[in-house]
Formats: C-alpha cells, structure tokens, sequence
C-alpha cells in the first residue's frame, strides 16, 4: 500500500466488522477516521470534505464509495463470513435489537426462512458480492458477471480480505501489511447470543444456500487463498487436456461446483467426450488427438492454464505409450510455448518412484522430464492409484466384474497392500495447485489409508450388498490366465504387468494434503459408499 493511498475498510453487516472498527480506531485518531453509516446527500457531503485529510475512510459502504468521496487513491479492506452463520446472525441481530428495522416483524412470529422466502431485505441476498462489486442495486442478485466483477475488485483494489472465522489471523495480516501497533487488542463486540443458531433447520439452511449462492463461491474462493490473495478468477479460461477420462470428467464436476467455468476439455475419446458433454453442455469440448498437428492447439489461446492430464495407462504395446505420453505432450507443450500459456499443472504417477520397470512407468518419466525441462511454470502432482466416479478401470472394473461373475478370484493371499487416492479429494488438488502456482514443486500424493488389496474387494462387496463369493487363485495361474486373456482383448482391462506392479511392495510416502493443499481426505469406506452409490454418476461408466 502506497503511502498516499487512504485505507477503506467496508464494513459488511454481522461479519466481525465492530471488532475490527475498534481496532482501527484505536490505531488512528480521530481526525484521521471518517465513519459512514448512513449515505444521505448531508452525511456524504459532510465525509466528503473530512475524507480529503483522513486516512482510513470505513463504514456500511459499498465499493464505489471512493467516487462520492473523490478519492483517487486507495486500498481496501473487508472481512467475510460463512454465509450461513452470517445469514442467521443478522436475523438474530434483528430480533434482539428493538431499534432494528425488522424487529417488529420477527418478534410477531416471523421465521427465518420466512424472512429469506418473502425476501424481507436485499442484506439476505449476496450482499457480500453487493458490497464488493458495488452493485447498487436491490433486485434479487443470481447474475454470475457481479461474482466476476467482485473478485477483479479484490485482485485490483483490495490490499486483504479476511475471515471473521480466522479473525485473530486477519487482524495479524492487516497489522503487518499496514504496520499496525494494535493488533494484540482483539476485542470480541456485538455478538449473538439469543441462541437461534441453534434452532434452524436444514430446510433454512438450503435456502440461504440457494439465495447466497454467488457469496458462497465468493467465501470459499477467499477461504481456499487465506491468508494469500488467488491468481486465478472465475472466468479465466482453463484447458484440460485428456479431460474425458477418470481425472479429467471428476476434474471438471470439481472445478464448476468451485466455479470456474469458462473451460476448454480437450480428448481423443469421442465415446468418454462425448458423455462429457451431456453432463456439461456449458463446457466447451474438442475432439483431437494430441499426438497430431491440428486445429486444437488454437483452443490455448488466451489461456490462463493448462491442466495436463492426458496418458496411455495400460495397452499391449509400447507404440501406445510413446505416443500418447511422449509425442502428444511435446506437441502440448508447443502450444502452451506458441500461445504464451502461464502456467501448467501436470498429473505425473506415483510409479515414476516405483522400482516397475515396464512402458507405463517409463514413458511417465520421460514425460515428467519433459515437463521440468520445459522451462514454463508449473507444478507437479504424482499420484498413486485413484478411484471415484467414472471409473472404466480399476475398481470400477472389479465393482462390475463382481455383479458379472460367480466367483470372484483374488491372486495369492491378496495382501498386497494399496494407498488408494479417491479422485474427488486428488482433483481439489489439483485446482488448489492451479489457484496457488507454485514454481516447479513437485507434489508425491498418496492416499492416506493403506489397505491391502483384499479388503478393497471385501470393501466394494459390502458397499455395493454382492453376494459373490471371494476364491483365491495361486499367484502363478492367476498371471498365466491374465496372459492369455491379453491375447484375446484388445483393451484388456488388467494385465500381467499391472499384476506384477500390484505385488511389487511399493509403499509409497507423501505431502501431508490437508497442510499442502487444504485437502482432508475422505474415509476409504465413506468415499467408495460416493463412488457406488451416488445417484448421479453411479451408472455412468466410460469406455476404454
């Protein structure tokens, strides 16, 4: 903040804002404050012409407030809430105070929800979007493009946005960026404690969800940076390449309901893209495969970035893996080069650290290198193996391989421990990766539960209620069945390599993701009951 800026701090109702005014006026005198409360022409002319000399300028005020004031430059500063917990806050306020506008009202018997349905006051309705963007007026506010024009508000103009949840932390931030003296005098005013919080219902809840939508997204965008500032917005433009199949179609549903959705899916696979854009018709989809020259590279213009996903798993000759791990991202690579794309977040393998030694894990470090070589931002993210939604292989294939058969085999004793990753958990990640950017770090992410492979069938039996018996089957017969099986599939869906890989012994170590990344992953057990068992994507199954 430049020492000529003047500091503007918009008050947002029931958000922590009474304790963090009287920090401020605690930190400045009183000829150096402008307090605005109310916006008739008499007190605006009156803040005007004290706000020439003030330094801080604060007060239940919008974004904008500088051009009544004629102030040139300046900073922000505000605080956000949980939308929920500042919704009932407000209510409560307004039952508790007799001089609130609403007290009448809810002290005659009127409910919150009824409060929110017949949409008593603009407050209940995105106003921290309202606030931020300067959107004046009172209609009922859905219109994405304010969202847009909230954050470039808070990438442009805003030197921090808090959380009332992380007050102490906000108050520590603001204090360091504006060299406050009195950010250990953190007083605790104006809270709640009718107790209504207590007693509202899911129903209620779910409505203030559907009318705070826009601050939803908003609060989470903020909480997801605390205490840094994001790079990316809403409407930047994101391209996905390899993006119909297991990651890339978790990866887009992550990244709408975070969202984004200005997005560019890019794959081969017209099958897989072409469900991809039945779930997602506002999802721009390109047919191509990467490995060619072609018009698909245009799609990386005016990119803010590349997620790069695209990778042969399995196949029966190495052709397949050289092409489209190898070939396909030095042509990938040439297109982010040619358009200038800023950065790059790509999903490598756990197997790059695998003692393996087969087309897969080679040609995955070959791609990885690639990368690190290129010399354009990026970061790194080394799974191991995943599971979820849309899942064609894997254990999506046991889950149905299990409903078909009348026994199920398991090689050996079938202990052969796994650090499964569930996709939905690896995919906020991703995008905390592409949010944050990190330079060149690169992330070894593991699945918290180590479990061996025998439990993962005995898990998909119980949660998917199958009857069918588990036999197990001598280790040697059961890679000599797999071989001939691979004689007679084109796409066999496991192979005796990925028999060896499941028994090599690897156990693999990685970044704690809930430090790294904000991520807590989901229990096993809770994670494969979403997999089997969601209504909305349980029947939807990829191809090969």
């Amino acid at each position: 903040m430049n020492p000529d800026d003047k500091l503007i701090f918009l008050h947002l109702p029931k958000t922590a804002g009474t304790s963090l005014r009287a920090i401020i006026e605690k930190e400045y005198s009183e000829s150096e404050c402008v307090y605005i409360y109310a916006l008739t022409p008499e007190s605006l002319e009156e803040a005007k012409q004290k706000a020439q000399h003030a330094r801080v300028i604060y007060g239940h005020v919008a974004f904008g407030i500088h051009k009544s004031l004629e102030i040139e430059n300046f900073r922000c500063i505000t605080l956000l809430r949980d939308p929920i917990d500042r919704i009932i806050s407000l209510y409560s306020h307004h039952a508790r105070e007799a001089d609130m506008p609403y007290h009448s009202l809810i002290q005659q018997g009127m409910s919150l929800y009824a409060f929110l349905e017949k949409r008593i006051t603009f407050e209940t309705n995105n106003h921290m979007t309202r606030t931020i963007a300067g959107y004046n007026a009172t209609d009922f506010l859905e219109a994405r493009s304010v969202l847009d024009v909230a954050l470039r508000r808070i990438h442009n103009r805003f030197e921090f946005v808090g959380l009332s949840e992380k007050f102490v932390e906000s108050v520590a931030v603001i204090g360091q960026k504006l060299n406050w003296h009195s950010t250990d005098f953190v007083p605790a005013l104006n809270t709640d404690e009718t107790g209504i919080a207590q007693q509202i219902d899911s129903k209620t809840k779910q409505l203030i969800e559907q009318h705070n939508y826009l601050d939803r997204l908003l609060y989470e965008y903020v909480k997801r940076h605390f205490p840094h500032k994001g790079i990316m917005k809403f409407n930047d433009k994101i391209v996905v390449t390899g993006a119909a199949g297991l990651v890339g179609q978790n990866l887009i549903v992550q990244l709408k309901e975070m969202g984004y959705y200005n997005l560019v899916a890019i794959d081969k696979h017209e099958y897989n893209l072409n469900i991809l854009k039945e779930l997602h018709p506002d999802v721009e989809t390109v047919l191509a495969d990467l490995a060619e020259e072609g018009a698909w590279a245009e799609h990386f213009a005016g990119a803010a970035c590349l997620l790069m996903l695209q990778a042969q798993i399995t196949g029966k000759n190495n052709e397949l893996f050289v092409r489209n791990n190898i070939t396909s991202t030095e042509k990938v690579l040439n297109a982010v080069r040619t358009h200038q794309v800023p950065y790059i977040v790509h999903i490598s393998s756990s197997v790059v650290n695998s003692v393996a030694d087969d087309d897969y894990t080679n040609t995955k470090k070959v791609q990885e290198k690639m990368v690190v070589d290129s010399g354009i931002p990026h970061s790194i993210l080394r799974p191991t193996l995943m599971f979820g939604w849309f899942d064609p292989k894997h254990l999506g294939w046991l889950s149905r391989f299990m409903e078909k058969v009348p026994v199920f085999p398991i090689p050996g004793n079938g202990r052969y421990m796994r650090q499964p990753l569930y996709n939905k958990d690896f995919c906020k990640m991703i995008i905390d990766c592409m949010e944050k950017q990190p330079q060149g770090t690169i992330y070894d992410v593991v699945g918290n539960q180590n479990i061996d492979y025998v439990d993962i069938i005995k898990t998909i039996k119980q949660v998917k209620e199958l009857k069918t018996p588990i036999v197990h089957i001598p280790y040697s017969l059961f890679y000599v069945l797999l071989k001939v099986y691979a004689l007679f599939s084109s796409k066999p869906p496991f192979t005796a390599d990925q028999l060896k890989a499941l028994t090599a012994g690897d156990c693999f170590t990685g970044v704690d993701t809930e430090v790294t990344f904000g991520v807590k992953q989901t229990p096993f057990y809770h994670a494969m009951q979403e997999t089997f068992c969601d209504p909305r994507y349980k029947h939807i199954i990829l191809k090969r």
